[in-house]
């Protein structure tokens, strides 16, 4: 199975572009147009690895997006785009748990480079998450053969 990479963006046109760049390499990308059709998306494919969202969608901020993607799926990253470099959104985005944050035109190799480096980013986390479960229990195992 490949990765599927989901891309927040309300721009037509930048969701076919990334479309075709991240196909070249190989991952499958989901699109949505808003944050709900998003967050529809993720409740229905646990296959999601990475999320691509764009900073200013229609009517809501993509930091609000953001937020609630950070808070109801914890380990998947969340790499905010933006057309303008402005340093305080950019700061306020790694602050609410952005992975990284890149301004359009996106360059395919710095795109692959960050999609990269957030893919191994969540395999530890999930990982780390995997391994605290797997002691808990085995805790818990501990106590009631007391």
């Amino acid at each position: 199975m490949s990765v599927q990479i989901l891309v927040i963006d309300d721009d037509e046109g930048i969701r076919k572009l990334l479309k075709v760049l991240l196909k070249q390499t190989g991952y499958d990308l989901l699109e949505a147009g808003d944050a709900d059709a998003a967050f529809g998306i993720l409740r229905q494919s646990q296959s999601v690895q990475a999320v691509i969202c764009d900073i200013k969608i229609h009517n809501v901020s993509g930091l609000q997006i953001l937020e609630r993607i950070k808070r109801d799926f914890e380990t998947l990253p969340v790499i905010m785009l933006t057309a303008l470099l402005d340093l305080q959104v950019a700061i306020d985005a790694m602050r609410k748990g952005a992975f990284d944050f890149l301004t359009k035109p996106v360059k395919k190799d710095d795109l692959i480079l960050v999609i990269e480096k957030a893919l191994n980013y969540k395999a530890v986390l999930d990982e780390n998450r995997r391994l605290r479960l797997q002691n808990q229990r085995y805790r818990e195992s501990l106590g009631r053969a007391e």
